[in-house]
């Protein structure tokens, strides 16, 4: 394959989105959390956020682990289960702080 101008604009643009100021923020006291997480076959993810003064979501934290083979066999609503608790149990001291 060659590199062509489209690949070298996608690429210059994804760096500039990767060091754009979005960057992890302190959560901010008063405000709700916003909790995403997913479990996959191989692994769990989650990431926390908080929306800003504008309404626009910042992120706070981000976790994923990777299954053991006893866990890729799990069913798919074993495995969301799974990744829910491991982001509370993640998160838990960082959402408790914050009243």
């Amino acid at each position: 394959m060659l590199w062509t101008e489209d690949c070298q604009n996608a690429l210059d643009s994804l760096c500039q989105q990767l060091t754009s100021h979005r960057v992890l923020r302190v959560p901010s006291e008063g405000q709700p959390f916003i909790l995403y997480t997913d479990g996959s076959g191989k692994a769990v993810g989650a990431s926390l956020g908080q929306l800003d003064g504008d309404g626009v979501e910042q992120p706070l934290a981000f976790a994923s682990q990777k299954h053991t083979p006893g866990q890729q066999i799990w069913s798919t609503i074993v495995r969301e289960a799974y990744a829910l608790i491991c982001a509370l149990n993640k998160y838990r001291d960082l959402i408790l702080a914050v009243k």
